[in-house]
């Protein structure tokens, strides 16, 4: 996890509470308040927020997932990675 990067939507501030509420040190969050990085990358749809993932190798993106389902986060972001 250590390449890992989270991008949302929320404030510099709310990142540093949640991270700091959970005891996270070793994942990397960046915001995208206006969204766009998550509109250029179509992250984001049209009506509805959901996570997504993808997988950049090369400055491409290699894989992307729609709608991942936070329980099973982990076992996704293995799959994806895994042929990397």
């Amino acid at each position: 996890l250590s390449k890992l990067v989270v991008i949302n939507a929320d404030t510099p501030a709310e990142n540093r509470r949640y991270l700091k509420k959970n005891g996270i040190d070793n994942v990397h969050m960046l915001c995208d308040e206006k969204r766009e990085w998550m509109r250029e990358y179509t992250v984001l749809g049209e009506n509805r927020w959901s996570m997504c993932l993808l997988v950049l190798q090369e400055k491409r993106v290699e894989k992307l997932v729609r709608e991942v389902d936070v329980e099973l986060a982990t076992k996704v972001i293995k799959a994806a990675t895994q042929k990397l």
